[in-house]
């Protein structure tokens, strides 16, 4: 199966912060988003909230409360703030994932939060962008 065609959409985009809260402010003030509070995903490293229309705005963890310490705040060092990751969503995880690497694309992790499967895809082969792949039912369950 060809990834372009078990793509299924934009899922959203991640957007990487050094303060969550005045980015939430600004994109609430700016586009009258309204986004949900504000929860640690600490397998991530990130504190994060997302819009319904599919941005999510997230920062580093401390480290005291991340699973994975440092690895948002290297990307922050290294890349600065803005997008740092585009999600689509595909019908089959598995499928997808086999496709992108045996298009020379390095699987960096692979896991399951909430009902979302997730795969995430090394930037370094994608111009400094993490592909992310998700698979979930009809409706985003984060959502």
């Amino acid at each position: 199966m060809k990834v372009e065609k078990c793509l299924s959409s934009i899922d959203h985009l991640g957007i990487l912060v050094r303060d969550l809260d005045k980015a939430v402010k600004l994109f609430s003030d700016l586009f009258e988003m309204e986004f949900e509070n504000p929860h640690d995903t600490p397998d991530a490293d990130i504190r994060e909230s997302m819009e319904p229309g599919g941005i999510n705005l997230y920062e580093p963890l401390a480290p005291e409360r991340s699973k994975n310490p440092g690895a948002m705040a290297k990307n922050l060092d290294r890349w600065g703030e803005g997008v740092n990751m585009v999600s689509f969503k595909v019908p089959n995880l598995e499928e997808a994932v086999t496709e992108m690497q045996a298009k020379g694309l390095r699987l960096i992790s692979s896991f399951t939060y909430k009902e979302i499967k997730i795969a995430l895809f090394h930037p370094k082969d994608t111009f400094g962008i993490t592909i992310e792949l998700c698979e979930y039912k009809a409706k985003h369950p984060a959502s």
